[in-house]
């Protein structure tokens, strides 16, 4: 009995990854308003646990993930010296701790895998960074950041609104491929989409819609090493 839990134990692959995130927001945004791409990373520790002699294993991962996505719109504004047009970039900078389960089976022995299952997230820094750029009086640019996790209200286009736009906790579905080089290090891609809307807003006049319904996408590529 003491053999087998120690033949079990032995078989725990505990290691670490590092690599870059391509994120976005999945949702409807204001007419006018274009979303893109923000380039992050994610770093933390791996768990793996293959059941027996089958081509499957558990994975656990526990990684700091930085997220979010940039929106660009341009709108026509007007002032003593007539009309002009303010160009206006939103980047919104989020921080998870993310908590990966999955699911592998591998494809190709030893080599090639698929893996996929629930991930758990939960934001603990948050930033929404505004940009405004005229393109006639420069003495309109401005440049404000808020604390989107914190609660409290502040005065947008002569309207109150909360501080606090985006939820804490994250939940979505985390699909991916490895590919080991070797026993100790391998290469990974993995795509993660939200299944929650992560707006914590009544009503999101800025710099969203008021559908309230943003969920994270992030596009994940890894390199890894297993220690033991």
């Amino acid at each position: 009995m003491s053999c087998a839990a120690t033949t079990g134990f032995s078989q725990i692959r505990v290691g670490g990854k590092l690599g870059m995130n391509i994120s976005s927001l999945n949702g409807t945004y204001t007419s006018g308003e274009t979303g893109k791409q923000k380039i992050g990373f994610h770093a933390g520790a791996t768990v793996e646990y293959p059941f027996g002699v089958s081509k499957f294993a558990l994975v656990g991962e526990l990684l700091y993930s930085t997220q979010g996505n940039i929106t660009d719109k341009s709108y026509l504004v007007q002032d003593t010296n007539g009309f002009s047009y303010n160009e206006e970039r939103n980047t919104l900078s989020l921080s998870y701790i993310n908590l990966p389960i999955m699911l592998k089976y591998y494809v190709v022995d030893q080599k090639l895998s698929i893996e996929g299952g629930p991930q758990f997230g939960y934001a603990v820094k948050g930033e929404l960074k505004t940009e405004i750029s005229n393109t006639v009086n420069p003495a309109q640019n401005s440049t404000v950041t808020v604390d989107v996790l914190k609660e409290g209200t502040r005065i947008s286009n002569g309207i109150p609104v909360s501080t606090k736009v985006i939820k804490n906790f994250d939940m979505g579905i985390n699909l991916g491929v490895t590919y080991d080089f070797s026993d100790k290090v391998y290469a990974q891609l993995h795509y993660y989409f939200g299944l929650n809307d992560i707006d914590s807003r009544a009503q999101a006049p800025f710099p969203y819609n008021a559908t309230n319904d943003f969920k994270n996408s992030v596009f994940q590529v890894s390199l890894g090493y297993k220690f033991m």
